[in-house]
């Protein structure tokens, strides 16, 4: 299955004004989500949310920051918990690198994740547990035919 996935340049959208937290937020119906938490550190009972990533269809990805260096632009953190109230949606399935890292994090900033589905990590293992590693670098690297 080495090469399965081909993929265009992928463009993202960074949501960090209200009128972009609203397009954010009425995009699409998506029935699943793959999403990441940017966090400064790899301690799940430390680490504090810096931005989550989002993508729900192919080659484009949105990006909200809620922690960056002085003078950055910002959205206030009641309205990303809102523009991201699709996480605590059971209807729709998550899927995440190591899924249980941000829902921990997420757990930690009172929030619970609803509807987990597909951890290619976990999976990866499942399929090969003598891998050296499996990273999504790896698993790109494996599975992906992008230059």
């Amino acid at each position: 299955m080495q090469g399965a996935l081909r993929t265009n340049r992928p463009s993202w959208t960074l949501v960090d004004t209200p009128a972009s937290s609203r397009r954010f937020s009425r995009t699409g119906d998506p029935v699943r989500i793959c999403f990441d938490l940017e966090t400064p550190g790899l301690d799940e009972l430390t680490a504090d949310i810096v931005g989550w990533a989002f993508c729900w269809e192919p080659g484009h990805g949105w990006y909200l920051p809620v922690r960056a260096p002085q003078g950055s632009k910002l959205l206030d953190p009641d309205t990303v918990r809102d523009a991201c109230a699709g996480d605590r949606n059971p209807e729709i399935e998550k899927t995440n690198q190591n899924i249980k890292y941000d829902m921990l994090v997420l757990r930690r900033a009172g929030l619970e994740l609803a509807g987990i589905g597909v951890d290619p990590m976990i999976g990866h293992f499942l399929l090969d547990a003598g891998a050296r590693s499996h990273s999504l670098a790896a698993l790109s690297e494996k599975y992906s035919t992008t230059p």
